[in-house]
């Protein structure tokens, strides 16, 4: 069949590589062998760094591409194509140099793990182990980084995440809130906290107590600090309300 193919494009198919899938292994090495003779990405303006984080059945390989002029504190996360049964880290590497360079924000590119020697669902919860460990990472005053610091010393080293973590050190594990007191749950937007808090407001809600539970747009971590900012008036007016009531003065 004939496809008007842009001419520029069909040019370059006779040079492109035909992959059997029928031979995996023969069609990965072949892969990765045509993206190697490409010329060699551009790394100006970009740090590059792979991480290692937790997946579920081991860890998970992260490529982390940092530009050196930041312009938003966004990101973007790439997942590499290939079907789920070809394809890794370097297939995508040149785009996402670019993207992080010409976009100024941090680019995250997930090497998940491929079938059929790991069929679904592993490559997908790779992904999304890698896409949760993106989120809030770089947030001011408070991040991912600097909360497993802090739950490895609450808790002791190795205890994070287990099953034998006590309700008492992590309120988020009980299971029965009846009888609680009243509460009033303060959440920052770009706070690694915040879906936490949301979700123990949800489950007093749940349990019968008394809840009241705010989200201030625009906040972080801290924000408060910045006194003079007419969020954190708000957000301190609104706690000195709240507990003005509860105190029935």
């Amino acid at each position: 069949m004939t496809y008007a193919f842009d001419p520029e494009l069909a040019a370059a198919l006779a040079v492109m590589p035909s992959i059997d899938l029928t031979d995996l292994p023969t069609a990965r090495t072949m892969l990765s062998e045509a993206i190697a003779a490409l010329h060699t990405p551009d790394t100006t303006g970009v740090q590059v760094r792979d991480e290692l984080v937790p997946g579920p059945d081991g860890d998970v390989r992260l490529r982390v591409y940092t530009p050196d002029r930041p312009i938003a504190p966004a990101s973007v996360y790439s997942v590499h194509g290939g079907g789920f049964i070809v394809g890794d880290l370097d297939g995508d590497h040149a785009r996402n140099l670019v993207m992080a360079r010409e976009l100024g924000v941090v680019v995250v590119s997930v090497d998940y793990r491929l079938a059929p020697e790991h069929p679904y669902p592993a490559p997908l919860e790779d992904c999304y182990a890698g896409l949760v460990w993106t989120a809030f990472t770089d947030t001011p005053l408070w991040n991912r980084s600097n909360a497993i610091i802090s739950w490895d010393a609450y808790l002791g080293p190795g205890r994070r995440g287990t099953p034998d973590v006590p309700m008492y050190a992590a309120p988020a594990r009980a299971t029965d809130l009846t009888g609680l007191p009243p509460a009033y749950v303060s959440a920052m937007q770009f706070d690694p906290l915040r879906d936490e808090d949301i979700a123990y407001a949800q489950a007093l809600l749940l349990a019968g107590v008394p809840v009241e539970l705010h989200v201030f747009p625009g906040t972080f971590h801290g924000s408060a600090l910045v006194e003079q900012a007419w969020v954190s008036r708000r957000e301190s007016a609104e706690a000195i309300t709240v507990l003005r009531r509860a105190l029935d003065l």
